[in-house]
């Protein structure tokens, strides 16, 4: 109880500061420009290169990856995706491209938090109104 009255005022915080989110609006919830992917290359491989590609906030690769089919909401064994890696880690160029291309805001980690809960935790503020927004 006590995780979520801290999450919830560090939301009500960013709410107030209105950083750096984007429009709603501006996040259509279908993948940008899906193309063929390589058929050596399997969806599993895929899916963990677009996981390494945010943990290096390595947002073209991310972008190329996800062009080939790469799903931003797929985990590996530790409950990590390419979504709640940018959460945790804050960075919000990759967040607003996992949100354009379906990121999953209701995901959770293997603690069972979602990636609000991960970015207001770590003060990534930016990430929160953006979240929130």
């Amino acid at each position: 109880m006590k995780v979520g009255l801290v999450a919830a005022s560090f939301v009500l915080a960013a709410c107030s500061t209105g950083e750096g989110a984007e429009p709603s609006s501006t996040r259509p919830t279908q993948r940008e420009g899906v193309t063929t992917m390589d058929p050596r290359t399997s969806q599993a491989q895929l899916d963990q290169q677009l996981r390494d590609a945010a943990w290096a906030n390595d947002v073209p690769r991310a972008r190329d990856l996800i062009r080939q089919g790469a799903d931003v909401n797929a985990k590996d064994d530790t409950e990590q995706s390419a979504y709640l890696i940018a959460t945790s880690e804050g960075y919000l160029e990759l967040l607003l491209l996992t949100l354009r291309n379906g990121g999953d805001v209701d995901a959770h980690d293997s603690y069972d938090g979602t990636g609000l809960i991960r970015a207001a935790e770590r003060g990534h503020w930016r990430v929160v109104g953006a979240l929130v927004q």
